[in-house]
Formats: structure tokens, sequence, C-alpha cells
């Protein structure tokens, strides 16, 4: 075989497993989405809660959360320019697993988690506000596994919160 035979062989090995990765990307975020639209579309006697307690409102400025109960209390509210670190984890709740996003700040922690209403368009939302967030449906199929382990990975961070991290700040 000659060299020229070796370097396209292995030219085309690179791009199939490339094209392969990016496939199996397109893939699982396909597979997320539609587990996600599945689940909002379930009937009202499947779904978890059917009112839930806690709604979450956001906008350009922030995000809150408001107690259904009593709309002039808000449960926590974070505006996106203080959000310094984003954790996404699930909760193993016995009989079934929630899903679970920890904003952190400087001065607060706020947990919103998938019983509050409109947590889904919230957390798909976040990449926009916060540039370089995961995006929700990249997580949710790999949070979802194994099931009932509580998991936890980073969703996203401030460059600053990184570097000071690696520096040892």
């Amino acid at each position: 075989m000659s060299l020229t035979e070796v370097a396209f062989i292995a030219v085309v090995i690179v791009v199939a497993y490339l094209v392969l990765k990016r496939a199996q990307r397109w893939l699982a975020r396909r597979l997320a989405s539609r587990v996600v639209k599945g689940f909002s579309q379930l009937p009202a006697g499947c779904q978890r809660r059917e009112d839930p307690a806690t709604q979450v409102i956001f906008d350009e400025v922030g995000f809150k959360l408001i107690s259904k109960n009593d709309l002039t209390a808000a449960a926590g509210e974070m505006h996106w320019n203080d959000v310094r670190v984003v954790f996404a984890h699930k909760k193993d709740l016995l009989t079934f697993d929630q899903n679970c996003l920890t904003f952190m700040s400087n001065e607060a922690r706020i947990e919103a988690n998938d019983e509050m209403e409109d947590f889904v368009d919230f957390a798909e939302a976040l990449p926009r506000y916060l540039p370089g967030c995961k995006r929700w449906s990249e997580w949710f199929l790999f949070a979802k596994v194994p099931a009932f382990d509580t998991t936890s990975t980073l969703f996203f961070a401030r460059k600053s919160e990184v570097l000071s991290q690696d520096n040892g700040s």
C-alpha cells in the first residue's frame, strides 16, 4: 500500500469520525427535545403535579420564583449579571427524580426545579441570557441515567469564576 493510499484512508477515517460525532450530538439533542415535549403533553392525570405551587418568571433582566398562592412574594430572585455559577442536578425523591438548577451569586443561592410552572421554557432559554450556558436539551437526557442516582454537573460558570478557581483563589 502506498503512502498516498494510507493518507487517503486516514483522512476518510477522520472525516467519518467527525461526521458520526456530529450526528450523535444532533440525535441526542433531537431525542431530548422530543422527550421534553412528550412529558409536557401528557394527560393531566399522568403529570406529577397538576397545579405547581411555584412559577418561574424570567426576562432580559433576570428571573424570579413566584409563589402562586401569594403573587406578591418572590421565593427567590436574581439578575442575570449576578449569576456566577449554575449547577444542574437531579434529586432522588424515592418514586421519581426531580431535575434542578441551582443558581449562585456572591450573595444568594436559588434552586429551581422541574415541578415549577414554566421551568422547561426557562431552562431552554438560559443560553440566551447566560452565554456559554449548556442547553437544557443536551443535559436533560444524560441526567436521567442512571435513574434514582443523584447527579450534578456544571451548567454554567462565568469566566472570572473559572479563572479564580484555576488560580487557587
